[in-house]
């Protein structure tokens, strides 16, 4: 969450408290997530993108590498077919193939994507708005209102940004909130506990 409280969006944070669906949400997405929420979590890092990405796939998709929607998002992390193609990921509907559904092909390109936009916009929240509102439509919205500053550009009296696109990172902050509540705070840990128990088990039987 630290990565979303930049000084211009820490008063907004505190307003967005998760409620008891919210939480259950996530909840049920974790548990749907299994292995897949420790490797996502494990990639993110190796890149240096923030945890707190991880929530992306929670509200694009709750962890579900079959969801499609309107027939041009799929996976994960509901990746456009014109991103996938761009990216390399490869979709034949005849042979019924999708790479968006590869969970460690999809997980690269999000990171290639939110990484490019980091670079571009220079903090992460910018980069998780340029991701559902798209990078043009982003800068646009910056030199409208003449400014960076996410409460402006989202919550201000003027929206520069669509309400799909406030609601959207509104959602990522309420449910990275819900993690830091029981039993969600306890579900993750015992998630990296059972990895790491798992890991601690093949380096003993690997020397013995």
């Amino acid at each position: 969450m630290e990565h979303l409280k930049t000084e211009e969006l820490r008063s907004v944070c505190e307003d967005f408290i998760p409620s008891s669906l919210q939480k259950q949400t996530v909840l049920e997405a974790l548990n749907d997530a299994g292995d897949d929420f420790g490797y996502i979590i494990d990639s993110l890092r190796q890149e240096g993108v923030p945890d707190v990405v991880v929530f992306l796939a929670v509200v694009e998709s709750k962890f579900s590498r079959k969801y499609i929607n309107k027939k041009i998002y799929a996976g994960v992390w509901q990746l456009s077919t014109s991103e996938a193609k761009y990216f390399g990921l490869a979709i034949n509907k005849k042979s019924r193939q999708d790479e968006r559904r590869d969970l460690q092909k999809a997980t690269s390109v999000i990171i290639k994507i939110l990484k490019a936009n980091y670079d571009e916009f220079g903090s992460w929240p910018l980069a998780i708005i340029a991701y559902n509102a798209g990078e043009y439509r982003l800068k646009n919205a910056i030199k409208k209102a003449g400014t960076k500053d996410i409460e402006v550009l989202l919550y201000g009296k003027k929206k520069y940004l669509p309400r799909t696109t406030s609601n959207y990172l509104k959602r990522i902050i309420i449910y990275a909130s819900a993690a830091n509540y029981p039993p969600l705070y306890d579900r993750i840990n015992s998630m990296f506990r059972v990895k790491v128990n798992f890991e601690d088990t093949n380096e003993t039987n690997a020397t013995n």
